[in-house]
């Protein structure tokens, strides 16, 4: 067994919860059994949905209590490796479960020597050296490192994605907000292209995610307004995304399924974790950038003169799709759970 600790809700969104699934489907593939451990409920109907156990703690995350929890469990199930998700979690926390168990973490900020195993940060930016040099006063405790765009973890649809040739005329666009859309971006954009009338010549398709707060208030919003669609609890984002022409997307999970897919893309900034791939992204020429959009009253205005100004550059757009779907192939998921699987332990 393979347990995995990590979690989703309003204030995180799901991007933890969503790159573990991709993986431990790769697990399941082997015959390994995967655990999900929640610290809350919101995300257990996903997980149960996608064929795996949730066992929630009912702690404080990450907390002192919690940990005692946890490794009650763990001894319990006697698990072949842990799997970590999570931005809070401490030192301590890591190195207590190192301690009786193969450990892995799945890291974006790089902001101590993690106590495990196995480190994976699969982001654009992402580098072995970064790792030897956070672990320079003591380089024998440096973990196995998977680093890079070889190891994003996406789900087996996005696995060598056929590229759609560009259209010379840019008409159906994406606008993703994440999971929970902690902006409200969403509805502001929308209410912006009504007010505006702005929404000629354009075909919108608005992703809401599960966790997104004004789902109801969007839904009543575009009622009238056939250009823009309402797309929730998608069962076949590779189909979506390959009938479009662009993306507007926050630098999370999704972005990394609209590079696999080749998809030209403008990208901005919603969490702290986001910062560095946003910036590496636009400074390799491989998307827009619209940065750091939390505390912009302008957001919506911002986006909507970047998709313009992309929609008549065919030149740059063709450029874009070629190199990311260069970029990700969707194996990145299959190859950590080779990694996990190769483990002697691994049962």
């Amino acid at each position: 067994m393979i347990v995995f600790r990590a979690d989703g809700n309003q204030k995180i969104g799901t991007g933890h919860i969503m790159r573990c699934l991709s993986i431990a489907e790769e697990l399941a593939k082997n015959g390994i059994e995967c655990l999900f451990v929640v610290s809350g409920k919101e995300m257990c109907e996903t997980i149960v949905s996608r064929g795996f156990s949730c066992l929630v703690l009912d702690q404080e995350p990450w907390s002192d209590l919690e940990l005692k929890a946890l490794t009650e469990s763990l001894d319990e199930f006697n698990p072949s490796w842990v799997v970590f998700d999570s931005y809070l979690v401490s030192e301590n926390y890591l190195q207590k479960i190192s301690e009786k168990y193969d450990t892995a973490y799945l890291d974006d900020l790089a902001k101590f020597p993690y106590p495990v195993n196995l480190l994976i940060n699969y982001n654009v930016y992402a580098n072995d050296e970064m790792y030897r040099l956070l672990y320079k006063t003591d380089p024998s405790k440096i973990p196995d490192l998977l680093t890079g765009l070889s190891y994003v973890p996406l789900r087996e649809s996005f696995q060598r994605v056929p590229v759609r040739p560009q259209r010379k005329t840019c008409k159906d666009i994406l606008i993703s907000t994440g999971g929970a859309d902690p902006i409200h971006l969403a509805y502001r954009f929308i209410t912006y292209l009504i007010e505006n009338n702005k929404q000629d010549g354009f075909n919108y398709h608005i992703l809401v995610g599960a966790m997104n707060p004004d789902k109801s208030k969007i839904l009543a919003l575009v009622d009238g307004h056939p250009n823009i669609q309402i797309h929730c609890n998608v069962k076949d984002m590779k189909g979506l995304i390959l009938g479009l022409d662009m993306a507007v997307c926050a630098a999370g999970s999704t972005l990394y399924e609209i590079a696999a897919c080749g998809l030209p893309a403008v990208t901005y900034i919603l969490a702290d974790n986001q910062i560095e791939g946003a910036e590496t992204f636009a400074k390799m020429n491989l998307m827009e950038c619209c940065g750091d959009l939390r505390d912009c009253p302008d957001a919506p205005d911002l986006l909507y003169h970047k998709i313009i100004t992309l929609s008549k550059d065919f030149d740059k757009r063709c450029e874009m799709s070629e190199r990311l779907h260069s970029l990700v192939d969707g194996y990145g998921a299959k190859r950590i759970a080779d990694v996990l699987c190769d483990s002697k332990h691994c049962s």
